[in-house]
């Protein structure tokens, strides 16, 4: 997830402006996003000239705190524009450097615009905004958007920037120069973890190489993403060190076997956590895993059938909770390989 600098920072609303804007903050803090927006709509229309005003609708209706029934990306591109052009030349940089942060997150969220057109206008508004809290030495300020414009990069499409991982892994080191474990160890987990993801599906360098480094990453991730402190992070690093496993390049058949078998270990720790009636989604992906581990198990044994049969009940599995969480392009992916799966069977 993009990250947005802390805000409720207005300083210059007076009077019933006031009012409504600590009303605002109070619904925030209770999680009552929706009506925290419909004040922010009234203090709008009170003071439409506020640059502070527009810049906390556009936070709020990109859903920067949390998900909620108002948020529309659309929307927070236009709020944000409108206080970046309200702001004047002489404004506090940091807060100029905080809507373009805003205004890329909501880029990065749209549906509207076309993958590249918005992925592309998310990374200038994150790389102007790092530049400003560099220039100011806010290095927190700065490592957020570093880190945002490594997941950007993850984002764009392979054949419009082919070094896109690199540029990733650049972007998220970078953050890790501030995000340490002692000091920021939530922050310095999140920015591992991509950190790791994209050391994985990078295909330049020594791909076995990389992989060891996306594994040692996914691990030093979970030494803050306890098992019984934060269950669903660990559970995600349980899926990614199992993706992982399944990626490492091998010289031998008993290789591939030992890395199949890991994998199937740490998707079989993820699926604790991911129950299918709590969490079906997360539950269809570690399973749609679990049916690629059997795949490649497969390969590496005489009589490959059990490991196809299994494999077919993990991608029916992923397709009927995939196709219930409205994932209707991953539920296809699911059923490609069904029926790949049904074809060697009828062979077999």
């Amino acid at each position: 997830m993009p990250e947005d600098k802390p805000h409720w920072t207005l300083g210059s609303t007076a009077g019933r402006g006031q009012a409504l804007l600590l009303d605002a903050a109070e619904r925030c803090r209770n999680h009552l996003c929706e009506e925290c927006v419909l004040l922010l709509e009234r203090l709008a229309l009170l003071d439409p000239r506020s640059s502070e005003v527009q810049y906390q609708l556009g936070i709020c209706y990109g859903g920067g705190c949390r998900e909620h029934s108002l948020a529309n990306a659309d929307i927070a591109i236009e709020q944000l524009r409108s206080a970046l052009a309200l702001l004047g030349w002489d404004c506090d940089p940091a807060m100029r450097a905080g809507i373009l942060n805003g205004m890329g997150n909501a880029y990065m969220q749209s549906r509207r615009l076309p993958v590249s057109t918005r992925v592309n206008a998310a990374i200038e508004c994150y790389e102007r905004a790092a530049r400003f809290w560099f220039e100011q030495g806010d290095r927190t300020g700065w490592a957020m958007a570093e880190f945002n414009l490594g997941n950007a990069c993850c984002e764009l499409p392979q054949e419009e920037l082919p070094e896109k991982w690199q540029q990733a892994i650049r972007h998220y080191e970078k953050a890790l120069q501030v995000r340490t474990r002692l000091r920021d160890p939530l922050r310095h987990a999140a920015t591992l973890e991509n950190l790791g993801t994209a050391y994985r599906e990078s295909p330049l360098g020594d791909k076995a190489r990389n992989v060891r480094k996306a594994i040692d990453c996914y691990r030093q991730s979970m030494r803050v993403y306890t098992a019984a402190a934060f269950p669903l992070q660990n559970a995600a690093l349980h899926n990614n060190l199992g993706n992982a496993y399944l990626t490492l390049p091998t010289g031998n058949p008993g290789g591939l076997l030992r890395n199949v078998r890991r994998a199937m270990r740490h998707f079989d720790r993820a699926l604790r956590v991911r129950l299918k009636s709590q969490h079906p989604s997360d539950y269809a992906g570690s399973q749609f895993n679990r049916g690629m581990a059997f795949i490649r198990l497969a390969t590496a044994v005489e009589d490959p059938l059990e490991a196809l049969q299994q494999a077919q009940a993990c991608f029916e599995e992923a397709k009927g909770c995939f196709s219930l969480c409205g994932k209707v392009e991953l539920a296809d992916r699911a059923q490609e390989r069904l029926d790949l799966i049904r074809a060697r069977l009828c062979v077999a």
